[in-house]
């Protein structure tokens, strides 16, 4: 069931109770003691065999070093390298991800894995199963599967980057998901992310994709000249961006369609070739104290009954400020302006907030 605007705008404050309830949120991270590691695999060993032959909880800790192979998490485990120049996981299997975590489907039952230190490499491919989506990705999360990604780098992969199916959540904290073949990070179905501190740059088709009703927190991020679009929601997905800067695409920055919604606090949209924000079908977006300018067509494009409440922030130096307003009977089309700083509400401007 989609969540209506006003349970969107408290979205970030659900997603981190649910964060905390699972353990993933950075604060529980760090507040505990960083485990010791329970199993070193040395250069030329498997990790597969590892992970085979690990309890529940181990921490798996690999060395500066190169394994080429791909592996499958069905457990609990802690992965973790001497950081992502040192460490690497290069794959060797076409079409297949290079690390594929298994949850199982009853949510009750949920496995934790934390990935930390790593790059994860060499998806090359298609899919070698495409109707169940295994495809070439750097990590494919899937099932109830609650994964965290730091300090980690994903590039140079077939499909995506990071895959997100199911009821999986993720959280991924100054980790750089770069030159992936289609999507950086990409959810379908229900699952969830935050994304934190990252940078999400050089993917073939979009930086972030959002389908179905898959959610999304992203903070204090980057993404930056992606193929098509920076962040692109469609069907009911929703997301909630804060202080993060959207700059450089080919097409648009943010992109919202069908019924999905999103909240922009405090961030940058610049530089997109075509719209800084498109919005179409029936989408809806809350905008505050953001800065939307250097779009080619656009700042903002609201298309068939999409509507858009801009609040306080700045539209700049693109062709048109706000393209595809609908007036009312009598009224006359707004002028874009080259710089306007207001609100509005339901398609129309208003005067700034006191």
């Amino acid at each position: 069931m989609a969540l209506n605007r006003r349970t969107l705008r408290g979205m970030v404050g659900v997603i981190w109770i649910l964060a905390i309830v699972v353990g993933l949120s950075t604060g529980a991270l760090l507040a505990q003691a960083m485990p010791e590691c329970t199993i070193w695999v040395q250069p030329g060993e498997s990790i597969q065999a590892a992970i085979d032959a690990a309890p529940e909880g181990a921490v798996i800790c690999l060395p500066a070093g190169i394994w080429e192979e791909n592996i499958v998490i069905e457990k609990s485990i802690t992965l973790r390298g001497m950081g992502a120049e040192q460490t690497i996981i290069d794959g060797i299997e076409d079409g297949y991800p290079v690390v594929w975590i298994m949850g199982p489907e009853e949510e009750v039952q949920a496995i934790s894995v934390q990935i930390e230190g790593l790059t994860i490499t060499g998806a090359d491919g298609r899919c070698a199963d495409e109707e169940e989506r295994i495809c070439a990705h750097g990590v494919l999360i899937q099932g109830s599967a609650q994964v965290a990604i730091t300090r980690s780098t994903i590039s140079g992969n077939g499909v995506a980057g990071i895959m997100l199916l199911g009821s999986a959540q993720a959280e991924i904290t100054n980790a750089t998901i770069s030159e992936n073949g289609k999507g950086g990070i990409v959810l379908l179905d229900s699952a969830q992310t935050e994304i934190t501190g990252s940078t999400i740059s050089g993917n073939g088709v979009a930086g972030i994709m959002l389908a179905d009703s898959a959610q999304a927190v992203i903070t204090s991020s980057t993404i930056s000249e992606n193929g098509k679009g920076g962040i692109v929601l469609v069907g009911s997905a929703q997301a909630v961006i804060t202080d993060s800067s959207i700059v450089g695409h080919r097409l648009v920055g943010v992109e919202l369609r069908d019924s999905a919604q999103a909240v922009v606090t405090d961030s940058t949209i610049s530089e997109n070739r075509e719209w800084g924000i498109q919005l179409a079908g029936s989408a809806w977006a809350e905008i505050t104290d953001s800065t939307i300018s250097e779009n080619g067509k656009s700042g903002i494009m609201l298309r068939d009954s999409a509507q858009a409440e801009i609040i306080d922030s700045t539209i700049s130096e693109s062709g048109w400020g706000v393209s595809g307003l609908r007036t009312q009977p009598g009224q006359r089309s707004p002028t874009p302006p080259s710089q306007r700083t207001g609100r509005m509400a339901s398609c129309f401007w208003t005067q700034p907030r006191q």
